[in-house]
């Protein structure tokens, strides 16, 4: 990028940024106050668990519902898929009313966030045009604001997800081992990140990782009961046939391959073809083929940055679970593309990433009922899609990986040598 370009942009960039951070402030009193299915699930069971209520009650969504109405009139929620640790994430705000402890979750979240990106500007090479564009992208990021207005905790798991990436690339592996094994625990996110550890021989970092995971499974079964380990175990088993996780709302391969082929009379009822066989066949294909992608990015490819990006986003995409709030974490893979671009800035590359950040960002009307039906419902995984052409650019980007890898006078001559030959 020229310097008379870069200055250009610079104030116009800002301008933007001004402008949609306004926007972004003017929405948080609403969702700071706001009473809503997410943060209503962890705040009902945190309290529940000070009542020392048993937590493998809370995997009976009928009664976990009706004590979710008990904290939080007017709202109806369910705990699972939750794992058993994670009733403690509300616990130091579950002392607090629901409004009080909405408040300052939102609070948390704005601190996090703002230190998921100073982790991210710190890691990267931007230039302030692009810093600046990140920002903006950040601002208007749907799943950001899906987040901030339910509560959730992905905003965290953003946060946790730069930790382990900037430990991992400063090998201080017990930082990264520790917090991937909280977020796998309590959330069960980051369920593809050891596979970098294991890749790279990094056994520390994978030992601390296990250690960990030990240490809060066994505290748990402890102080929470054995009991409610096998209710979790039991409604993971139960969930793989799950009919409701076909409705739009799940932006997850598992969910576009049962929409368009697995009838329903409660959530499906005008699937593209009756096909369930088809349906059951192509999850397992899709599924297959984005980890047959990811362990060819993890055998061939040397930087642990773009192993990382894609284990991020596969995990994503294969999770039946993927909801909205889900793809926050993305806009980490998001970065970690962009910065790998800057220096190699072919225009079709950079129009991947921004067409694939474009559509896990933008706030397509994915639940509209006219895109639920047969044809129509393949555009209704706008954020599957953008996560779908993301991996591919990471996949693409590491099989040409001996030529971008090389010193920058050598790609100058790589690409003049083309040009004479063409």
């Amino acid at each position: 990028m020229s310097t008379i370009v870069r200055r250009s942009l610079v104030p116009i960039l800002g301008m933007v940024v001004v402008v949609l951070m306004l926007r972004f402030l003017f929405m948080l009193p609403e969702a700071a106050t706001r009473r809503s299915d997410g943060f209503a699930a962890y705040y009902t069971a945190s309290r529940l668990l000070r009542e020392h209520h048993r937590v493998s009650d809370f995997y009976d969504d009928q009664w976990f519902n009706a004590q979710v109405g008990r904290f939080v009139p007017g709202v109806q929620d369910i705990y699972r898929p939750n794992p058993p640790p994670a009733v403690a994430l509300m616990l130091p705000l579950a002392r607090f009313s629901y409004t009080d402890a909405r408040m300052a979750w939102t609070l948390i979240n704005l601190v996090l966030l703002a230190a998921a990106l100073a982790i991210i500007f710190h890691e990267t090479d931007f230039t302030l045009p692009i810093a600046l564009a990140f920002v903006a992208l950040t601002l208007v990021f749907e799943p950001i604001w899906v987040n901030l207005r339910q509560g959730q905790a992905y905003i965290a798991l953003l946060f946790l997800s730069a930790v382990c990436w900037s430990a991992f690339r400063r090998r201080h592996e017990r930082t990264a081992g520790v917090v991937l094994g909280l977020m796998l625990v309590f959330k069960t996110a980051g369920v593809l990140l050891p596979l970098l550890s294991l890749r790279r021989q990094r056994w520390r970092a994978l030992g601390w990782c296990l250690t960990t995971i030990a240490f809060v499974v066994l505290a748990s079964l402890v102080t929470l009961g054995v009991a409610s380990w096998q209710k979790y175990l039991e409604m993971l088993w139960r969930g793989r046939n799950e009919t409701d996780l076909m409705v739009t709302a799940y932006q997850s391969a598992y969910s576009l391959s049962h929409h368009l082929f697995v009838y329903d009379a409660t959530w499906n009822t005008h699937p593209l073809f009756r096909q369930p066989q088809i349906g059951e066949a192509l999850a397992l294909v899709a599924t297959l083929g984005v980890l047959i992608a990811v362990a060819i990015i993890l055998v061939r490819g040397t930087s642990d940055d773009r192993s990382f990006a894609a284990l991020v986003i596969a995990a994503i995409v294969i999770s039946p679970y993927s909801l909205a709030y889900h793809y926050s974490v993305m806009l980490l893979p998001i970065a970690i593309l962009a910065d790998q671009l800057e220096y190699t800035s072919t225009p079709w590359r950079w129009l991947l990433l921004l067409l694939g950040a474009l559509l896990v960002a933008a706030p397509f009307p994915y639940l509209s009922p006219r895109l639920s039906s047969g044809v129509w419902a393949l555009l209704a995984y706008p954020k599957l899609l953008g996560a779908l052409l993301l991996l591919e650019l990471t996949f693409w980007e590491t099989v040409r990986e001996p030529i971008l890898s090389a010193a920058p006078e050598e790609v100058v001559m790589a690409n003049v040598v083309a040009l004479s030959d063409a």
